[in-house]
């Protein structure tokens, strides 16, 4: 019987991780026609795999007005008519991978613009439709009840929002004049810290844009009625905002190479952020305009939303050129949208330096999104410094090994996969050490130097063994029969295993090679 008396302390160490991304698709939203009864608003998932749209769900109601996705969670606004039978806006909270809503609420949700989010604060203003003048909401995003906030020093209704680290910005117009407020949430609950006083060219804020370096704002001068000018405005944060009437304005959707891109006119338009000359970049069907755009960068591709008003809508794909690569009528109209990552970290190659009695690694730190998860479906020792090998128990997304011996290196395969579908194969290495240990059997007393070597290594052992050199990828690079030196001068630097054998005894060594 083996008795081990190990440490209790736990040391816990990893190298190697490495965020990595996995673009799925487009999710959006679309909107019941402006006179039709019985309306739904319209959730659905384009596939950029299939190239398919998949309806997620349907909901009571007549429009939305934003979307946000945080991992596998989407955050849709659900607009509804004054009158509407079910009462009024809603806030949906909805898992992407079962296509269940597992959160919602109403409370100051009317008249909701636009949605972001700063860590685990859910950040929307409000505007046209909103039935108290708390234009400004945080609630926690893993408890939509929860309010953390709702207020704000806003004389009239809202219209962009835009985040810049910890500082929130939403645009408003008063006294005919644009005006910008600008709150703080590093402390959780909103601070509010100053206005940004625009002049009188900037009166009918619009829309707002964070380049990362500028605020961008979109503005439209009514007259009655009537629109008598379009302007953009810019702010650097070092001096006075600036308003230019002779560009036009519209939705600001995104920018890319030093370009704002938005529908300028009802087309997708650009503007050279630098010669502020405007090209056409995809012009819609004939009376549909351009209601949502986003950026994809890893396929350098564009998702759009271009809609009637009215009764029909598509949701198109476009090359880098500004061609339609596909195409997906939505049925209704909607302006909604936002792009799906899978975000992962990859194990492969860590280390992981643990005493206790019986260890356990929780592969969760895999999964990076909000809601996302691991399961392990199979691991396996493959390398170790002595047998019988330690035994390995799973459980979900731990991975428990129970030592066997003194000490020892181990080499873990082990095959996971997210709920995303996403399935992996990471090589961990791990190590563990004893106080004092009775009765181990069939180890090889062997010592192995120098370590790190440059080349010529030395093995000391009771009986001369037979030694495998092993890469980390498992495959064999040397074998040597009877030896007490090995050349590794020609093996590229790193680290390998030496699985040495003598008898009925074996044991394996690390050894770095510089």
């Amino acid at each position: 019987m083996k008795k081990l008396l190990l440490s209790i302390s736990l040391l816990f160490s990893v190298a190697a991780i490495a965020q990595q991304r996995q673009f799925y698709g487009a999710v959006y939203s679309t909107g019941g026609n402006y006179s039709g009864a019985n309306n739904t608003v319209e959730v659905a998932y384009y596939d950029a795999a299939l190239q398919d749209s998949i309806l997620i769900g349907a909901f009571q109601g007549d429009f939305s007005n934003a979307l946000l996705i945080d991992g596998v969670y989407a955050y849709v606004h659900i607009g509804r008519a004054s009158g509407h039978p079910l009462g009024t806006d809603v806030l949906y909270k909805i898992d992407l991978i079962t296509g269940t809503a597992v959160d919602s609420t109403a409370t100051n949700v009317s008249g909701l613009q636009n949605i972001e989010m700063i860590e685990d604060q859910l950040v929307f203003n409000r505007g046209y439709g909103a039935l108290s003048t708390d234009y400004l909401v945080v609630l926690d995003k893993n408890d939509l009840s929860n309010e953390i906030y709702s207020g704000g020093t806003f004389p009239s209704t809202t219209s962009g929002l835009a985040i810049k680290g910890d500082s929130v910005f939403i645009s408003y117009t008063e006294n005919d004049s644009g005006k910008v407020a600008v709150y703080n949430l590093s402390s959780g609950s909103p601070v509010f810290e100053e206005t940004i006083l625009y002049d009188t060219l900037a009166s009918g804020m619009g829309d707002l844009l964070y380049t990362g370096s500028e605020l961008i704002a979109s503005n439209t001068k009514y007259v009655g009625w009537s629109a008598a000018y379009d302007a953009l405005s810019f702010y650097d944060f070092s001096g006075a905002p600036t308003t230019d009437t002779s560009l036009t304005a519209g939705s600001l959707f995104y920018t890319n190479n030093d370009s704002l891109f938005g529908s300028f006119g009802g087309s997708l338009q650009a503007m050279d952020l630098q010669t502020q000359q405007y090209f056409n970049f995809y012009t819609p069907s004939s009376f549909q305009s351009v209601t949502g755009a986003q950026y994809e960068a890893d396929g350098d591709q564009v998702f759009l939303m271009e809609t009637d008003y009215y009764s029909l809508g598509f949701l198109r794909v476009l090359d880098h050129s500004g061609n339609v690569v596909d195409s997906v009528a939505t049925d209704f109209s909607g302006e909604a949208l936002d792009l799906l990552y899978n975000h992962y970290e990859s194990l492969n190659a860590s280390y992981y330096n643990l005493n206790s009695s019986g260890f356990t690694i929780d592969f969760e730190t895999a999964a990076v999104d909000n809601g996302d998860s691991i399961t392990i479906s199979n691991a396996t020792i493959i390398a170790s410094d002595h047998t019988p090998y330690d035994s390995i128990f799973i459980s979900g997304s731990e991975l428990t090994v129970i030592p066997k011996h003194s000490t020892s290196n181990d080499t873990i395969v082990v095959d996971y996969c997210d709920r995303f579908g996403d399935c992996y194969t990471d090589t961990i290495y791990t190590y563990y050490w004893s106080l004092s240990v009775d009765d181990i059997d069939n180890e090889l007393k062997v010592n192995v130097y120098p370590n790190p070597t440059t080349g010529m290594v030395y093995i000391d052992a009771e009986n001369v063994p037979f030694v495998k050199v092993v890469d980390l990828s498992g495959r064999i690079v040397m074998e040597q029969q009877k030896t007490n030196v090995l050349d590794l001068s020609a093996l590229q630097t790193g680290v390998y295993l030496l699985q040495l054998e003598s008898n009925d005894q074996s044991t394996v060594k690390r050894i770095i090679k510089k």
